[in-house]
């Protein structure tokens, strides 16, 4: 149940960034659509591991997008 709540959060934080704009570059871009596309495997792949260190839900998502917006 809290795994389906937190997929259900993660989706709505995400739409937020790219309502603002955020997805301006084509990293950006591809990484939405990769998320749109599959979002449980986004939630396996990226976000469940840094969740599992510790990590809020808001903190991850800042994290990985912080590392395709700013990759070095």
């Amino acid at each position: 149940m809290a795994e389906r709540e937190n997929k259900q959060k993660l989706l709505s934080y995400l739409k937020e960034f790219e309502q603002l704009g955020v997805a301006e570059s084509v990293e950006a871009d591809q990484f939405f659509r990769e998320m749109d596309e599959d979002p449980e495997a986004f939630w396996k792949d990226w976000l469940s591991p840094l969740v599992a260190e510790g990590l809020n839900l808001d903190r991850a998502c800042e994290v990985v997008l912080d590392g395709v917006l700013r990759p070095n």
